[in-house]
């Protein structure tokens, strides 16, 4: 099943780096987005999160223990992730191939 403006993606470590800015970029191109959180008690991550990424929410789920995790998928499409990075490189090759023509 092919994923639609609206679904709710799943990523994990969403306070990483790189999951940062899949999550950012999925929200701007208008899904909803559910990240995973080591711990929701970190008052000043999650404020420093909800202004990066607003509309976002967070579920505490830890990839070392089982706990959380039910929470966590709860009405993800299983193939939410593979069409996310799918979409992501689509729009990687989009704009190479922007900057390519600008230059040429």
């Amino acid at each position: 099943m092919a994923m639609q403006k609206g679904d709710l993606v799943l990523i994990t470590g969403i306070s990483g780096y790189l999951a940062t800015w899949v999550a950012k970029f999925l929200l701007e191109e208008g899904f909803r987005v559910r990240g995973t959180v080591r711990s929701t008690k970190n008052a000043q991550q999650q404020e420093k999160l909800q202004q990066i990424l607003p509309g976002a929410e967070y579920v505490e789920a830890d990839l070392r223990s089982e706990e959380g995790w039910d929470e966590a998928v709860k009405d993800v499409n299983g193939s939410s992730i593979l069409q996310a990075l799918k979409l992501l490189l689509l729009r990687k090759t989009e704009l190479e191939g922007l900057s390519l023509e600008q230059n040429s």
